[in-house]
């Protein structure tokens, strides 16, 4: 859905977007957001607060942005809402093999953490407190949470339907092409076939490969450490040395 609204020249805000402003402190705004929403900690977001990560795209779609429905919808009055839809079903072998099969790896990443704390702690963070939101507070890479991973998919398409006024919303699925869509947002048809992007192997690909560079940078920057720390020593016992032999020859 993101490939199809930028073909539209609506840059759309998801995910990808998140880590891309990992300098900008995207991460720890939206972790702080849904602290505030779901667990009590802090201001709550609303009106323009989302400025501060939206200010220049046209669209939002996918984590996080869609556990702050009804806030979104009131910041921006006059947007208009698509909601994909697909069989719960196929929602969750979709998040199986992408979210969830990243959720996977928390050894791993749990140990990374501990050494990235600018970009891969505060991801992985965001990432296990908004599944465990869809998954009910159960770890959502677990059997156990299926069924709560599905009902909650279920009552967001339900929520989104009660909250949203119907001369703004269009239920959509990508199969039905750029007909629909377009008509709703008041833009020409494209003459390009609709993209269908976003599988998971590829999302876990993408993911996989993040895992890996930043390994490599902490490996780099600790390596330098580690040099640097080794010169200081040399340069300190040759400086003993010195002063030890200075000392002798008095």
């Amino acid at each position: 859905m993101c490939a199809a609204l930028d073909v539209l020249g609506l840059r759309s805000y998801h995910w990808n977007e998140v880590l891309s402003h990992k300098n900008n402190g995207h991460l720890q705004l939206w972790l702080k957001a849904l602290q505030a929403k779901f667990d009590g900690l802090g201001e709550p977001l609303e009106g323009n607060d989302f400025d501060r990560m939206l200010w220049d795209y046209d669209s939002v779609s996918d984590e996080p942005c869609c556990h702050f429905v009804e806030e979104l919808i009131a910041a921006y009055p006059s947007a208009k809402v698509v909601l994909t839809t697909r069989t719960p079903e196929s929602w969750l072998r979709s998040y199986q093999n992408s979210i969830l099969e990243v959720l996977s790896w928390r050894k791993s990443c749990a140990l990374l953490s501990y050494f990235d704390r600018d970009f891969i702690a505060p991801w992985w963070a965001l990432l296990n407190r908004s599944t465990l939101i869809l998954s009910q507070g159960m770890p959502a890479y677990q059997a156990t949470a299926h069924p709560a991973l599905l009902e909650s998919f279920e009552r967001h398409t339900d929520h989104v339907r009660r909250v949203v006024p119907s001369q703004r919303l269009l239920e959509f699925n990508p199969s039905q092409g750029w007909e629909p869509l377009c008509a709703f947002l008041e833009v020409p048809v494209p003459e390009v076939e609709f993209p269908h992007l976003n599988e998971p192997k590829s999302l876990v690909k993408i993911r996989k490969d993040m895992y890996w560079e930043r390994w490599a940078l902490v490996i780099r920057e600790g390596a330098k450490r580690w040099t640097l720390l080794a010169l200081a020593l040399v340069a300190g016992l040759w400086l003993a040395s010195g002063a030890a032999v200075g000392k002798t020859a008095s």
